[in-house]
């Protein structure tokens, strides 16, 4: 990659980070003036009004969470920059074209290895603990209905008889 591209692109990440932090700064001065809700107590709310407050809320840290995230990959990028690996591929190595960069300034893939990144990262957070058993493999949930159910035929079931055998 020529020079000229790289400076091009750094001023536009530079540009970037300036923009996300000033954009983070804004909303911290905000919610120290605003305070959690506004609200002298909670306890003349009705519950759909304190739903809405927590929707906003959780809605307010989900975004800057998001924000925070692209100004890590942003600072990544400049880092690369200074590093001098910035424009490739984490994954193979090879060159980024210019014009992915341009469209996509904080990518460390190529286009063939971004699908494969994108496709891992598509899938719910759930699926890390919820992996498929393989054979022979015990849940956690059938070994809890084992005790339990262990745990309580000890002190009888409706098919045992008073004298405690099975019928």
């Amino acid at each position: 990659m020529k020079q000229q591209e790289i400076q091009l692109l750094k001023k536009e990440l530079l540009k970037m980070k300036e923009e996300f932090e000033t954009r983070l700064s804004t909303q911290e001065d905000s919610k120290e003036s605003a305070g959690d809700t506004g609200e002298l107590s909670n306890t003349s709310n009705h519950p759909g009004d304190q739903g809405t407050e927590l929707f906003d809320r959780q809605k307010e840290m989900t975004l800057d969470n998001h924000l925070n995230e692209t100004l890590e990959e942003v600072s990544e990028a400049l880092e690369a920059i200074q590093d001098g690996t910035y424009g490739k591929c984490a994954e193979c190595g090879k060159e980024i074209q210019f014009e992915r960069l341009e469209a996509i300034p904080t990518t460390k893939w190529c286009i063939d290895h971004a699908k494969k990144q994108t496709e891992e990262n598509k899938r719910p957070v759930e699926e890390d603990i919820t992996s498929p058993l393989k054979k022979g493999d015990t849940s956690y949930k059938q070994e809890l209905r084992q005790d339990t159910w262990e745990a309580a035929s000890e002190h009888g079931t409706s098919s045992d008889t008073p004298d405690g055998t099975q019928k």
